[in-house]
């Protein structure tokens, strides 16, 4: 409202609130490693994208810097996880609640980052599946915070990878799965071990598809080895 009646007398003090009080939520929506605290991938980019629309329409209407210089800073780590987490044909794996994207809408959130960071070749190459930077270097990317872990081989489609999922989540986030020690593979446009991703919220009243959530989301339904303690 602040941005877009701005002929309101309390335009202003709404703006001021509003743009403090979304700049001070990033560490409230995301681990200090840029990971959304709900660990799950579809969430997380959505939670990227009301951001950056905020940005663009302050931007837009010529107060982007009522929400501090530093914000796309603070934002970029959690742009940089979603480049990491996808696979070399920007897909990606179903862990913990994450749904099935396809790689047209994953390539364009990657062309959305790039436009905002054009210093970042990463968010370039993804989101013009090659054709445009140069191929990044890590061929390691880590998020001790959020316990994921991405191997590559490079990131060409015909090139390999292996995600393995190790969450920290002492809490039990409703959108996290039981099943650390998970992992996915990409081989050459192929998916081996793929997670099952989510089946059901459940209904959150005890009833029969809590107990389905529940069974869904045990360690014994994801590609992961366990062991039993006596």
């Amino acid at each position: 409202s602040g941005l877009l009646f701005p002929e309101f007398k309390d335009a202003a003090t709404w703006l001021s609130e509003s743009a403090s009080a979304i700049s001070n939520y990033f560490p409230t929506a995301f681990l200090d490693d840029g990971c959304l605290v709900e660990l799950d991938a579809s969430y997380h980019t959505g939670e990227v994208d009301q951001f950056i629309r905020i940005y663009n329409a302050a931007q837009l209407n010529g107060k982007a810097q009522a929400f501090g210089s530093d914000y796309l800073d603070k934002l970029l780590p959690s742009c940089t996880f979603v480049a990491d987490y996808c696979y070399p044909d920007a897909t990606w794996e179903w862990f913990n609640d994450t749904r099935a994207q396809s790689s047209s809408v994953i390539r364009r959130w990657m062309s959305s980052y790039a436009t905002l960071y054009p210093g970042e070749n990463k968010f370039l190459w993804m989101g013009s599946a090659g054709t445009r930077g140069t191929q990044p270097a890590e061929s390691l990317t880590e998020y001790r915070t959020s316990g994921y872990y991405m191997f590559r081989s490079g990131w060409k489609a015909s090139d390999r990878m292996l995600i393995y999922k190790n969450n920290d989540n002492p809490q039990n986030m409703w959108h996290a799965h039981r099943d650390n020690g998970t992992i996915g593979l990409y081989v050459n446009g192929r998916h081996f071990l793929p997670a099952p991703g989510p089946y059901t919220y459940g209904d959150e009243t005890g009833g029969s598809l809590d107990a389905i959530r529940a069974e869904h989301q045990a360690a014994r339904n994801h590609n992961t080895l366990t062991r039993e303690l006596a």
